[in-house]
């Protein structure tokens, strides 16, 4: 049973069956990939002509299990680079973890440039213009979700051009 699911009363995650013959252990069948938080099981045995049937009950020792939030790591790329006075430079973030939602805000040493929204592969991209001319420390802030740690990515360093300098009058 999922996490919030604290009586067992809902539908169960998984359902498994195994023949019974003597004393042993029995394992199900083989599980589904959740994300983080606390399950519960419970076991049911129908009995025999020897056993009487037997269960347990929602939450009982060791019929509990916490699933940690998944470690994610975040990967930023910038293009151009080095980036024309006044030109967009596009900001490309990729996080990966267990199925990584939510946002990323981008950096420029700790002005914040932006957010974007991850999408269904893990990239969240942010256009940027205007930035001044000079070397720019630019990193991804991964907030995480509620299956993944949040992550920073290594910082790059933008630079951006300086305008050309017009003619001087003769």
């Amino acid at each position: 049973f999922g996490p919030g699911d604290e009586t067992c009363s809902g539908s169960p995650l998984l359902e498994s069956t195994a023949a019974v013959s003597g004393n042993g252990s029995y394992e199900s069948a083989a599980g589904i990939v959740v994300p983080a938080g606390e399950y519960r099981w419970t076991i049911e045995y129908s009995g025999d002509s020897n056993n009487g049937p037997a269960a347990t009950t929602c939450g009982e020792a060791e019929q509990t299990v916490t699933i940690a939030k998944a470690a994610s790591a975040t990967v930023l790329g910038a293009s151009p680079n080095p980036a024309a006075s006044g030109a967009k430079v596009t900001l490309t973030a990729t996080v990966s973890g267990y199925q990584p939602g939510g946002s990323v805000a981008f950096m420029d040493g700790s002005t914040v440039l932006g957010t974007a929204s991850l999408d269904g592969s893990g990239h969240a991209t942010l256009e940027v213009a205007g930035l001044a001319s000079g070397a720019h420390t630019i990193s991804a802030h991964y907030a995480g979700d509620g299956s993944n740690l949040a992550s920073v990515s290594p910082a790059v360093s933008e630079v951006v051009e300086a305008p050309p300098v017009p003619p001087t009058p003769q």
